[in-house]
């Protein structure tokens, strides 16, 4: 949240005060902070091709001072900013810097993974023609205010982030084959299945690192043909609850009702339905995971006959 803060407050700072542009259906707050400390945006909610059609039939009247995406060739086409949150993708799983100006970061997450102490990160790219521009306004804006054992605490915790990544990977990617399969049979309670895998493949293999351990990160949605069968696989998986992401246990929660409690019909319209179902997968034995979720959407099914 503070790098998300920190990087839209230096482009304000460091360009006129231009609209902004964000392309996909990001943290929400990205869109609170765009909406209220800024002139306003434009938003891609679903990153699609057409949406990027309709991104640049604007940028031929208007200006935008930074796009939240990985968009490298409009930006230089049309002189804008781009700022990426790596956030879910993480460091161990994707290099986005070189499309984008700044790229951004939750240290809060995955990176500590044991969820008692936050922490956030932000990259200038020293190739984008803005860095000269950027760098020393980011210097003169910096305050180190982050508390010395706070900084123990996220080092410490940090030492075994490329291996936690590893096995919440292959976790997460196992777990995901089975719902996209399942998501075909029959009786399936299943509507859609949302993991990079199976969604925007295209995109997210252009960023994906080819060496190491790398894959494709621990969060899955789900959504469901009713709320009734949604309700039941909630209640019945076996895992922590809560509102978080990136912990070393699983967490799962009701992601659109817990976000956008009040702005339900407007999540909607985006495709974040009421029912969505959001997995944070864990580092616990893949089998015992796996127990969770079969019993989960037996219960579901159950429910839906």
């Amino acid at each position: 949240m503070a790098a998300i803060w920190t990087s839209y407050q230096l482009l304000l700072a460091a360009r006129p005060q231009l609209m902004s542009a964000c392309f996909g259906f990001s943290y929400t707050d990205t869109l609170k902070i765009l909406g209220k400390w800024g002139p306003g945006y434009h938003f891609f909610a679903e990153g699609s091709d057409d949406e990027i059609d309709i991104l640049e039939w604007i940028l031929q009247s208007k200006s935008i001072s930074v796009l939240y995406t990985e968009l490298r060739k409009l930006a230089d086409q049309h002189d804008f900013l781009i700022v990426v949150d790596a956030t879910i993708g993480t460091f161990a799983n994707i290099q986005v810097l070189p499309y984008a100006d700044i790229v951004i970061t939750s240290l809060s997450r995955y990176f500590s993974g044991k969820a008692n102490v936050t922490g956030g990160s932000l990259v200038l790219n020293p190739r984008s023609k803005r860095y000269p521009t950027l760098k020393p306004q980011l210097e003169s804006m910096y305050e180190d205010n982050y508390w010395s054992e706070d900084v123990l605490t996220m080092e410490y915790n940090s030492r075994d982030f490329i291996s936690r990544m590893h096995t919440i990977n292959q976790t997460a990617e196992f777990l995901a084959d089975f719902l996209h399969a399942h998501s075909s049979t029959p009786t399936t309670v299943l509507k859609k299945l949302l993991y990079p895998k199976w969604e925007t493949r295209a995109y997210y293999d252009i960023s994906k690192l080819t060496s190491g351990n790398s894959g494709f990160g621990g969060l899955i949605s789900l959504t469901f043909t009713t709320m009734d069968t949604s309700r039941a696989f909630f209640e019945n998986l076996n895992c922590a609850k809560g509102p978080s992401l990136g912990a070393n246990c699983t967490l799962a929660c009701p992601y659109a009702i817990l976000v956008y409690y009040t702005e339900q019909a407007w999540a909607q319209v985006y495709g974040v339905e009421p029912g969505m179902v959001r997995i944070s997968v864990g580092l616990e034995d893949k089998e015992d995971l796996m127990g969770w979720v079969k019993v989960a959407l037996d219960s579901a099914e159950a429910t839906a006959h």
